[in-house]
């Protein structure tokens, strides 16, 4: 194992040790999904027939352009992708399934030759379903004859009618400039009276690897992960994970975990068994109601295939307060959007790995999304503390005191130490500056400084300062978490609620006994109809105060749906309602600091903290890649998680070097023992005295470097040898990063022992 390996294997380790004893692992997948390759105990087994597998469609012409010739079966729908330029041939489903001697069972057989794989649960058994039942248009559809195939404007139309459920489900398939894309109509499905239809898995296995090939599936869990073809893992639950979280309004998600969130709706597959090709998904309408679904082979499964999964509804569970037993219910919110669409790109030659994967995905975003080049000059990124409300109480009255951690006056202290250490551009988020502190209880609808940091006065020395020495400073605020409501917010009336009608608390979690932490209140999550309208009334505060540049991490980050059966909305809206605040905030000319933003923040962000280090290192991961930073590296600034909290802060440097990101510190004036039994005990360690000096050592050895790469574009990404990486730059810049406890020799030169070297402009 690398050093780089055993990094992140140890962080994981110790953290889910603590989990495990107590008897709960929560590194794994979503617990209610079913893959259609495995057969639960609630769906039935079919007989396979003979043939009809996709290996005798009768394939013609239906659509061409300069790049792609699109070819279909009429009879069945199945399809084939012809790559023009390269001359790769992908299939809707496998072309050699008569061959496939290792996947078990006939359903999974089935599942690898259907183009759509749905879930469902009977409506009269609602209450007691544990999960979903699955079924797939091969069984379902095709060999009952009840597939409609039809020509239309550059693509064909299918239509499949799971007559036995009493599901209609329309797909087109049509070819681009430059792409195939596949879309379901999801206004024209229709449901009948036996099932509600849950979740429909779009192409489970188009360009999918079997038994005999190379490559490799790439994943965006977290930074992004690589699955090899073939790696015979083999998984308690398949991976499938949500794009932009699992959803905070479901009870059964509302558990802690150790897991990375997927925060880009992208996917893909690389071959390189005979020459380097790859096919890669882009989901474009839809993510935020998405989910990402792998199969990897082994002794059960001969084929590797990663795709998308539109969820309808969401089936929830909880515990029946007098009996004690678990019930299900169905969301009554479900996707309204007209349509789920995921558009294919073909890769070929050099561009088919994953950088040429974040290649294709940016300039995606830029064409269609408003991603600008905006690279800002590399800094230090600071994250101070300002109050935190503390447990006290008066006479045996308990109340929440605020207790100054850092104040107006204080940070200037540790700015100007920084400054004489030798650190040159600095940037600040300000946590905790205003409101309630850390603890959020209101929703805000003004800009006040806390009056315990220093008030408005001091706040405006310290903007005055920041503007003199050019520091950008950048105000965080969270409108979207509260506990006791605020002005205009009801307590519970504006809080997202459970199928079941009931306040969707987000606890917080005792990670060393598995329980919630009983003695603060639990977090209560503003519905997305309120979003707007409290936004618009934080904006006009910030106006009056004169404040250019604000934090808007949870809004940038945080996914969900308000599940309430009269008045909710499901998740899919949340993605319109934060794109329409951040944009009304930029055109505002607020620039914004986000936190590990999801995609749709991207093109609003002007700096990006805590960008994903590590995937969620599931044992079906056979790598991390830096896929997150490649997408975004010279068009937004990204710093990784902060460097002073972690195991090996100097393994945590060279990956920055690695990914081509600023680093981050997290720093209070206060010592950090006062939060020790708080929940604010996570923030060990961010005294400013105990790592400023090493702040300062790591600007001055990176800072070169830096600036040499700032604004340029990551052009390749790979492992030389062991324990040594290779990042390449569009001006020519490589940088090597040798993990290892010796010195490494690549192409002739010497990389240093847990160091690095760098040549090209600027050296």
């Amino acid at each position: 194992m690398t050093v780089r390996k055993l990094f992140r294997a140890v962080w994981v380790l110790a953290l889910t040790l603590l989990l495990a004893v107590s008897g709960g692992l929560c590194l794994r997948a979503e617990e209610d999904f079913v893959s259609p390759w495995d057969i639960p105990d609630n769906t039935e087994e079919f007989d396979e027939p003979e043939g009809g597998d996709g290996n005798d469609a009768d394939y013609t012409e239906v659509a061409r352009t300069e790049l792609h010739i699109l070819m279909a079966d009429m009879r069945t729908g199945l399809f084939k992708l012809v790559d023009r330029v390269a001359g790769n041939v992908w299939h809707s489903v496998p072309d050699n399934t008569d061959d496939d001697t290792i996947t078990k069972g006939a359903q999974q057989r089935m599942a690898v030759r259907s183009q759509l794989a749905i879930e469902y649960v009977y409506r009269d058994q609602e209450t007691v379903s544990e999960t979903t039942t699955v079924s797939n248009s091969q069984t379902g559809c095709i060999q009952n004859g009840q597939v409609t195939v039809a020509s239309i404007d550059r693509g064909i139309r299918v239509d499949y009618a799971f007559s036995e459920l009493g599901f209609y489900i329309p797909v087109t398939y049509t070819l681009g400039n430059g792409w195939l894309e596949a879309t379901v109509l999801t206004q024209e499905i229709r449901e009948g009276d036996t099932c509600y239809l849950m979740a429909i898995n779009l192409l489970p296995a188009f360009g999918a690897g079997s038994w005999e090939d190379d490559g490799y599936m790439f994943v965006p869990d977290g930074c992004g992960a690589l699955v090899r073809f073939n790696n015979q893992v083999l998984m308690t639950t398949p991976y499938h994970r949500m794009v932009y979280g699992e959803e905070l309004a479901n009870p059964s998600s509302q558990h802690p975990t150790l897991t990375e969130t997927v925060r880009l709706p992208v996917f893909g597959t690389v071959h390189t068994e005979h020459t380097r090709h790859g096919l890669m998904g882009v989901i474009t309408k839809g993510a935020g109601a998405a989910g990402i679904a792998v199969i990897n082979g082994n002794e059960r499964c001969g084929y590797n295939a990663v795709s998308a999964t539109l969820h309808q509804r969401i089936l929830s569970k909880q515990e029946n307060i007098f009996n004690k037993k678990q019930v299900s219910r169905v969301s009554r919110t479900d996707y309204t959007e007209d349509a789920f669409t995921i558009r294919y790109y073909t890769l070929s030659g050099n561009s088919a790995d994953y950088t040429g994967m974040a290649g294709v995905f940016r300039d995606y975003l830029v064409q269609e999304k408003g991603v600008v080049k905006n690279p800002q000059p590399p800094a230090l990124n600071i994250d101070l503390i300002g109050s935190v409300g503390l447990p006290a109480s008066f006479l045996g009255i308990p109340y929440t005191r605020q207790e100054s951690l850092t104040t107006f006056s204080q940070a200037r202290i540790i700015l100007d130490a920084l400054h004489s250490g030798g650190a040159g551009r600095l940037v600040v988020r300000y946590r905790g500056w205003s409101n309630n502190g850390l603890s959020n209880n209101k929703i805000p609808n003004k800009a006040a400084p806390l009056g315990n940091l220093g008030g408005k006065k001091g706040f405006a020395r310290l903007t005055d300062y920041a503007n003199e020495h050019g520091i950008g400073l950048y105000p965080d605020t969270d409108l979207l978490s509260f506990r006791s409501g605020g002005r205009g917010i009801r307590k519970n009336g504006d809080a997202i609620r459970t199928p079941f009608r009931q306040i969707a608390f987000q606890h917080e979690y005792m990670l060393s006994v598995y329980a919630t932490v009983l003695e603060d209140k639990p977090v209560r999550l503003l519905t997305p109809r309120r979003i707007t309208e409290v936004a618009g009334t934080y904006l006009k505060a910030l106006r009056k105060v004169g404040l250019k540049s604000v934090g808007l991490s949870t809004l940038g980050n945080t996914y969900y749906g308000n599940l309430d059966e009269s008045k909710g909305d499901y998740r899919s809206r949340m993605e319109t309602v934060a794109e329409e605040t951040l944009r009304r905030y930029r055109d505002a000319g607020i620039t914004l600091a986000m936190d590990a933003a999801n995609a749709y923040a991207l093109p609003y962000a002007n700096r990006i903290v805590n960008a994903p280090t590590t995937s969620s290192g599931y044992d079906l991961f056979d790598e991390d890649v830096p896929f997150y930073q490649i997408l975004l590296h010279g068009y937004v600034s990204t710093a990784l998680t902060p460097t002073a909290q972690v195991a090996e802060s100097e393994l945590h440097f060279l990956k920055a070097v690695e990914f081509g990101s600023e680093l981050l510190y997290t720093g209070m004036y206060a010592s950090a023992s006062k939060l020790t039994d708080t929940r604010f005990h996570a923030l060990y360690g961010t005294t400013y005295t105990a790592w400023q000096e090493d702040a300062c050592i790591n600007w001055k050895t990176y800072s070169q470097l830096m600036e040499a790469i700032y604004d340029q574009t990551i052009t390749g990404h790979s492992q030389p040898v062991p324990n040594v990486f290779r990042t390449t730059y569009a001006n020519g810049v490589a940088v090597l990063v040798n993990y290892s406890d010796e010195d490494s020799t690549v192409d002739g030169q010497t990389v240093p022992a847990a160091g690095f070297i760098w040549t090209g402009v600027g050296t």
